[in-house]
């Protein structure tokens, strides 16, 4: 990411601004997606919570119909860029 940046001489302060744009492409699309197969977003907060128990749990309703059924939602941290 750091030679990315380098080569398209973009500063790390201004990161959050070039990634908001797709960010927010990413939600609406994700939410487009959800409202089509009547899917929920469920958020996971920060909190030590396994994914995988969270499918597990959303996968044990008979009910669901194949395909997209569910959508989580994280923050994943990221500490490697500091300016």
């Amino acid at each position: 990411m750091t030679s990315f940046l380098n080569a398209n001489h973009i500063r790390i302060v201004d990161y959050p601004r070039l990634a908001e744009p797709l960010r927010d492409r990413l939600h609406e699309t994700a939410q487009a997606l959800a409202s089509m197969h009547g899917a929920r977003i469920e958020h996971i907060p920060q909190t030590p919570v396994r994914q995988e128990e969270v499918v597990a749990t959303v996968l044990k309703d008979p009910g669901d119909p194949p395909g997209l059924v569910h959508l989580l939602s994280a923050m994943e941290a990221c500490d490697a860029y500091e300016p």
